[in-house]
């Protein structure tokens, strides 16, 4: 239970959230450049 609460903390901290996007967003504009090509 304790370590669900530690888990929670660090989903909570925006600098996760901030890696993720900057890790996400050229990939997402990678595969829709691809869609637009192979389309």
């Amino acid at each position: 239970m304790e370590q669900l609460r530690k888990e929670m903390q660090v989903l909570a901290d925006p600098g996760i959230w901030v890696a993720l996007a900057a890790l996400l967003i050229p990939y997402a504009i990678g595969v829709a450049l691809l869609l637009r090509v192979a389309g």
